[in-house]
């Protein structure tokens, strides 16, 4: 499994989702790539997951994000979730 821990606010939606667009492909590269396979041998021929972990609630307005991003993320092999966490449970 690879996290994305987000601890951003949501004051800036578009500015948000393009760091966490970019910290998306640049992990799907990683896996799709095969350096994650470098690294985790023993992950070969098992399923990768990507979680994305909030720690602030999402605006409704962004839910589309997540939506478009599970489905490329699943297109290319791998796994998706989001969580929202409090910062207290990490």
């Amino acid at each position: 499994m690879l996290s994305i821990v987000d601890d951003l606010d949501w004051d800036d939606v578009e500015n948000h989702l393009e760091l966490l667009e970019n910290k998306l492909n640049l992990y799907c590269v990683f896996v799709l790539e095969g350096q994650f396979y470098k690294e985790h041998p023993d992950a070969v021929g098992r399923p990768v997951m990507i979680s994305v972990a909030l720690l602030s609630i999402m605006p409704a307005e962004v839910q589309w994000f997540f939506t478009a991003a599970a489905v490329s993320v699943e297109k290319a092999g791998l796994q998706f979730e989001v969580q929202h966490l409090s910062k207290g449970n990490l």
